[in-house]
């Protein structure tokens, strides 16, 4: 585990005690259930670390909860690869080898690491991390298939450290979604799952792959969890009135931005992804035939208008709404 043998000391080189577990406080929100956690204090809030297994991989989560600058440095002999991940928050940076670079959030790279020793120069904001680290065997085994691997295994093997990305690349809306993902797996106790080993494979591989994805904004990693936030309520609350301006709303997005990122994560527009859930809770309802009229149907599934609910229902299933219901009481009817 590569925090046994991680070591922290301040700028005047004294030590930085690393303690085993969380301070109670922060252990509700920040601790996952089955991790081994750790936590050194620098000032007055402390810097949380935890590590957790998932299948090959060790994946350590931190939070630098910094509301004072101040400098650190950090090392560290274990031989790995490391996908590092700023999701929040900016610091100053000093890895051996590659010398004085600010990270801001959301950006990640991926280190061929001999051994870990650097300096760290903490802004006044919080930082937050989240790294997957990989061993030698398994970077080799990457290599065979993505070569530009390849200068990262060849750094491991004259002990030398290397880097994929001249800078860090900016972490783009859909890799940010399947972290946030990952992180509520893990949240939930889910690490031995396979579907969480195939996320992080996923992760690795969106990264490696290096895709371009070209949009008109930029999103922070707030904006990302705000989004899926509001996927979630809209699904559960579709048959509510004016659900999506509400949660357009409450995630003080603007509103094409929000459609923006709303298509890149799950495929199709907000006001799309509303219409069709509620068109199948309205085919369900005149199906079975349970409910009198059209108008009743738009008041229970959250349309504003008959109209404009019979106009899309056509346009999705090729029939009337009205025929539909009619055959869902027939059928109802001769049931009883």
């Amino acid at each position: 585990m590569i925090m046994q043998e991680f070591r922290l000391y301040h700028e005047n080189r004294t030590p930085i005690a690393i303690n085993l577990g969380f301070p109670k406080e922060y252990l509700e929100k920040y601790g996952f259930p089955g991790s081994v956690k750790y936590h050194a204090y620098y000032g007055k809030c402390p810097l949380l670390f935890q590590v957790i297994q998932v299948a090959r991989y060790e994946i350590t989560y931190s939070h630098y909860l910094i509301h004072t600058k101040g400098k650190a440095t950090c090392k560290g002999a274990q031989k790995c690869l490391e996908v590092h991940f700023i999701l929040d928050g900016e610091i100053l940076y000093n890895l051996k080898g590659f010398g004085w670079k600010i990270l801001r959030g959301p950006s990640h790279n991926i280190i061929a690491l001999s051994s870990v020793k650097n300096e760290v120069q903490f802004q006044e904001t919080p930082v937050t991390t989240f790294d997957i680290h990989i061993a030698e065997e398994d970077l080799i085994r990457l290599a065979h298939k993505y070569p530009k691997l390849v200068p990262l295994v060849e750094a491991f093997k004259n002990n030398g450290n290397a880097s994929l990305f001249i800078a860090p690349k900016r972490t783009n809306p859909r890799i940010l979604l399947l972290i946030q993902q990952l992180i509520e797996a893990l949240y939930r106790g889910r690490e031995q799952e396979k579907a969480t080993e195939d996320m992080v494979d996923q992760l690795l591989l969106m990264v490696i792959e290096d895709e371009p994805l070209h949009t008109k904004y930029q999103y922070t990693y707030e904006n990302i969890k705000d989004i899926q936030k509001a996927h979630r309520l809209i699904a559960l609350y579709s048959d509510e009135s004016n659900i999506l301006e509400a949660k357009i709303k409450e995630t003080c997005i603007y509103k094409n931005k929000f459609r923006e990122a709303f298509f890149l994560l799950y495929g199709v527009f907000p006001g799309k992804y509303l219409d069709d859930l509620q068109l199948e809770k309205a085919h369900k309802l005149a199906a079975e035939g349970g409910v009198d009229s059209i108008k009743n149907i738009a008041q229970v599934c959250g349309f504003k208008s008959s109209s404009y609910l019979t106009k899309i229902f056509f346009n999705r299933y090729n029939m009337p709404l009205s025929t539909l219901l009619r055959e869902g009481k027939k059928r109802k009817n001769m049931e009883e």
